[in-house]
């Protein structure tokens, strides 16, 4: 079993062409050079399909799991931050991301702050979080996600 997280977008019209673009950005990011490394430190889409429910069509984009984002971990550090060797590797994978974004697939992406790193996690840490949540929707979120190891929402993913 795999796990992935889906992103569903409202069927109204006017999103339809964000999301096209969205998704042809995405196919390009994965498309463009399979074996070039960083293009492992930028966020994998996997699938898109659509839905359609009494509310109209919904796209749908199945992209690979990944953990909590930059911000999250900053506040659970009560805003002191996070180690200086952790901050110097989230860095270069960040920039190794917007590396490959430019010089392989000509996209220029400015969006750049924390909420849009995002940190990898391992498989028994999804399942582990899986269980949690399907246990009890009463506990608070549980993370225990290696700062290391980032992803650049929507634009690339960086791994340790």
């Amino acid at each position: 079993m795999r796990y992935v997280a889906i992103k569903i977008f409202k069927s109204a019209p006017h999103f339809a062409e964000t999301v096209r673009d969205e998704i042809k950005i995405l196919k390009t990011v994965r498309e463009t050079d399979p074996s070039n490394p960083r293009r492992r430190k930028t966020v994998q889409m996997l699938d898109d399909f659509k839905i359609t429910d009494l509310n109209g069509t919904h796209i749908c984009i199945v992209f690979e799991m990944l953990g909590d984002n930059l911000l999250k971990l900053i506040r659970k550090s009560n805003l002191r931050g996070i180690p200086l060797a952790n901050v110097k590797a989230i860095t270069r994978q960040v920039l190794e991301g917007l590396d490959y974004l430019r010089t392989c697939c000509q996209i220029i992406y400015t969006d750049i702050k924390p909420e849009n790193v995002l940190l990898c996690v391992d498989e028994p840490h999804v399942r582990s979080r899986s269980v949690e949540n399907t246990s009890s929707a009463t506990n608070g979120p549980h993370s225990n996600p290696n700062p290391a190891n980032t992803s650049f929402a929507a634009a690339s993913k960086a791994q340790g």
